[in-house]
């Protein structure tokens, strides 16, 4: 395979994960905050700490097992060892 067929093809594949990515995180941000409401029965208050507390793991688990986190190196020996 060429090597301009080959890099237009990585180009595509990554694009498109990019957009499936932003298409999950533009279906569930809007519906958040009333989804947190009415699983814990709280106010828009309530849900919105709840959703920073959700966002803060998210980001903060993303760090720890990212494959090249220097502090936690978890991500790089699993793309070691298997």
């Amino acid at each position: 395979m060429p090597s301009a067929m080959r890099s237009r093809l990585t180009l595509a594949c990554i694009l498109v994960t990019i957009l499936l990515d932003m298409i999950g995180v533009g279906i569930i941000v809007p519906v958040l905050p009333e989804l947190l409401e009415q699983l814990t029965g709280g106010t828009v208050a309530d849900a919105a700490v709840i959703g920073g507390y959700l966002v803060f793991a998210y980001a903060f688990m993303q760090f720890v097992f990212s494959p090249y986190s220097v502090i936690y190196p978890t991500g790089l020996a699993a793309d070691l060892c298997c």
